[in-house]
């Protein structure tokens, strides 16, 4: 489905701030937009694929266009709890588009000539300790990926409990051995508007309590 609306990225803005008043707009559309698609699939699991056309001449991989930043204000809106899976990519052009199906397991096969890497959290999520844990189990410095565009995939298992969206961004500003950052003295700012296609997916394990496992892939774009 085309959107009638650029892309918006999320805003941490006061209420009435024009980009959060731009925001809430761009929302209504895509709410209404997906809104028979997702009552036909109904409660199953499912997966959302958004993706970003930004004008020519942009720089894709800096200025801050970071796809998380995109995707997580949408799937907040339509209910995280509807996808076990999130995809994302950018480019430039001139029409974006929104498709949402049912969610389908993966052939491991798949990411079998990616890099990877995994991590088990026990810290709370909203602590920067949780992200200093995913930071050292993925800290070898042999992991930086060459410079230019990156495909990166997170699985994340954990509770059903959890809003499993809460967890993409503090997860992704902890992949600085991976992506890199720009002052090492900030090390969870990382450079992370380097990724093109992004991928989240969502494992429920009850038996993990508080406890959250993340597997990250990638590679080259």
């Amino acid at each position: 489905m085309a959107l009638a609306m650029p892309p918006r990225l999320e805003s941490w803005d006061a209420k009435t701030a024009p980009s959060q008043l731009a925001l809430g707009r761009y929302l209504d559309h895509v709410a209404e937009l997906t809104r028979e698609r997702l009552a036909e699939l109904g409660a199953g699991a499912l997966s959302l694929e958004l993706a970003v056309a930004l004008p020519e001449g942009t720089d894709l991989l800096r200025g801050g266009y970071d796809l998380d930043n995109f995707l997580y204000p949408v799937v907040r809106r339509l209910g995280s709890h509807h996808f076990a899976s999130a995809w994302i990519s950018k480019e430039r052009g001139t029409v974006s588009t929104v498709r949402i199906g049912p969610a389908v397991l993966a052939d491991p096969q798949e990411l079998g000539a990616w890099s990877s890497a995994r991590a088990e959290t026990t810290a709370s999520t909203s602590t920067v300790a949780w992200k200093r844990q995913i930071a050292e189990q993925i800290a070898p410095a042999d992991r930086l990926a060459p410079d230019g565009p990156l495909e990166v995939q997170l699985a994340f298992a954990a509770a059903a409990r959890r809003n499993w969206a809460w967890l993409w961004k503090p997860a992704i500003d902890a992949l600085g051995a991976i992506v890199g950052v720009e002052d090492a003295r900030r090390p969870f700012s990382t450079r992370d508007d380097r990724i093109v296609r992004l991928a989240l997916h969502r494992t429920i394990d009850d038996a993990l309590g508080n406890r959250v496992r993340v597997g990250v892939w990638w590679r080259s774009a």
